[in-house]
């Protein structure tokens, strides 16, 4: 294969000194990417997206890449920004790796995800959109968790964000009301699982082993867990790849993650999460849901 000439497009913002964990967490992957194209004979260059994107597409339309890397999240730390950049490069006939803008839209927003699956018979938690800071009408699943309905990296999730009764649940609502909307959601406590896919191949089911949570803690996946290295959270939430899977169980999870990614679109490169109840009974909540 001859060398191919790759941009890599990142947001701006994440090469900013001061950028949230969030938002600059992306560099590692760029760092990444740029090594193993490099060790591959690829030439690549990085392209910034700021805040006004009109530049960075003259950029890319003018001197055409032969393939652009996207691993721009977020622009000027928004995530809304993401699908749009996306399908502005996909108008301009520009190669892009990973989502299509369709499906990156359908996975940000959690509701509408999650009640396409519903719609298509696959386990979802128990979930209603909340309006305002009141609990839902008729609202008595505890425990719950409150979380954004269109943001990812588990922004805004943090161990008050569940509740185990009517007034911590006005208590998290509250406390994430700059996130709205927000997803009132049953709380799932068993194992949880981790399935990649790339052009349709399935890549090694991962795990998220909760081990040594704290008493007082529950076992989940917060922000902290994601951003705040060497933090309880993060101690807690500990990953392994592959996952020790019974091979009924790997099937199982398998079967119920494909049948999910299909019914999102999947397409280009994405992940889809599962995870169970006390029971064992298994859940798919779909890319992104945590």
């Amino acid at each position: 294969m001859s060398a191919l000439r790759i941009a890599i497009t990142v947001d701006a913002l994440a090469l900013d000194a001061a950028a949230a964990a969030d938002v600059s967490g992306v560099l590692e992957a760029v760092t990444a990417v740029e090594t193993t194209l490099a060790e591959l004979g690829h030439v690549t260059y990085r392209v910034p997206v700021g805040d006004v994107v009109r530049p960075t597409l003259a950029l890319l339309i003018g001197s055409p890449p032969d393939l652009v890397f996207n691993l721009c999240e977020t622009v000027h730390g928004r995530g809304e920004g993401e699908a749009r950049l996306i399908a502005a490069r996909e108008l301009a006939g520009i190669p892009v790796t990973g989502a299509s803008a369709e499906l990156a839209v359908l996975a940000r927003r959690k509701d509408v995800l999650g009640a396409l699956l519903a719609e298509r018979d696959l386990p979802v938690p128990l979930t209603v959109i909340a309006s305002d800071a009141q609990p839902p009408a008729d609202w008595d699943c505890f425990p719950c968790i409150v979380k954004p309905a269109a943001a990812d990296g588990s922004i805004g999730i943090a161990q008050d964000s569940v509740a185990r009764d009517a007034n911590e649940l006005v208590r998290a609502l509250a406390g994430l009301r700059a996130h709205a909307p927000l997803l009132v959601q049953e709380l799932l406590t068993g194992r949880e699982l981790n399935i990649g896919f790339v052009a349709g191949q399935v890549l090694p089911i991962a795990e998220i082993e909760y081990t040594g949570v704290p008493a007082g803690m529950w076992p989940i996946v917060d922000y902290a867990a994601k951003w705040e290295p060497d933090s309880v959270s993060d101690r807690m939430t500990v990953p392994r790849c592959p996952a020790a899977l019974e091979p009924a169980l790997a099937a199982s999870a398998l079967e119920l993650g494909r049948a999910a990614w299909e019914a999102a679109g999947g397409c280009g490169y994405g992940r889809v999460d599962l995870r169970a109840d006390l029971t064992g009974r298994r859940r798919a909540p779909g890319r992104g849901w945590d």
